[in-house]
This record gives C-alpha cells, structure tokens and sequence, in this order.
C-alpha cells in the first residue's frame, strides 16, 4: 500500500471536523434530548442535527447545509 496514509503511519489521531458547539451547549442539548426521551418523545437524528445546527447559528456559527454534522 505504498504507506501514503499519514493518518495510519504518523499515528495521528483524526477526530473529525471542527466542533461548532462549545461543552456547555453540547451538554444543554445532551440534557434535553434526555428530557425529552423522559417524556416519551423520541428525537429523530436529523431533528437533533437541526437543532444543533439552530443552536450553532443562534450563537454565530453559519454553514450552508442549515444542518450539522
């Protein structure tokens, strides 16, 4: 495989992209989500992708997409 993965040679760990939400408002939306399924209603993962997404631009973060990731 001629070792061009610098991911797998250099063990370099990839996480992913950029976060868009800080700790406190991941744990707000973790909560809620929690609050809800207490409640019986179950979050569907583009409803919580959306939500996510509104929280991130509430709080300046604007992507084209209108969804996270």
């Amino acid at each position: 495989m001629k070792s061009t993965n610098k991911f797998a040679n250099n063990n370099i760990k990839f996480d992913g992209g950029q976060l868009a939400l800080p700790n406190y408002l991941e744990a707000e939306l973790e909560q809620y989500c929690l609050d809800l399924e207490s409640c019986f209603f179950g979050v569907r993962i583009d409803d919580l992708r959306r939500l996510a997404y509104e929280i991130a631009e509430a709080n300046g973060f604007d992507r084209e997409k209108k969804i996270a990731g």
